[in-house]
């Protein structure tokens, strides 16, 4: 299990003995969320009101790539199940992808008026 932190850290937990294992540390701001990739549990990915992405080595709490392009607060990440990339959504009202084995942006969607974000309500179906 991975954790975010309001403190900035990210802290990676044993599920059974309940103990801390690694932390984290490297975003500037605090850590909004986080999400294991489709590799099994070797990295994980995370977003911060400081406006980045990042992977993580799980085992060694460091820092693989930071992916930077979003304004303002980053809200969420994933981490793609198929190929090698991270997804992410912000609070410029885009939804992002990025390439994690060369740190470029693939794709973009958004930009969504402050009327479609007040009622989003998430997906359907």
């Amino acid at each position: 299990v991975v954790s975010a932190s309001e403190d900035r850290t990210l802290r990676v937990w044993d599920t059974e003995t309940h103990a801390c294992i690694q932390q984290c540390v490297g975003h500037y701001d605090a850590v909004l969320a986080c999400s294991f990739g489709g590799a099994g549990h070797a990295i994980f990915s995370s977003s911060s009101r400081d406006s980045s992405v990042r992977t993580w080595q799980t085992a060694t709490g460091v820092v693989i790539a930071v992916y930077s392009g979003h304004k303002g607060q980053v809200y969420g990440c994933a981490m793609g199940v198929i190929g090698p990339q991270v997804i992410s959504s912000g609070e410029d009202a885009t939804i992002r992808v990025w390439d994690m084995s060369d740190g470029s942006q693939l794709d973009q969607w958004g930009r969504l008026n402050r009327m479609q974000l007040q009622y989003a309500e998430g997906h359907v179906g």
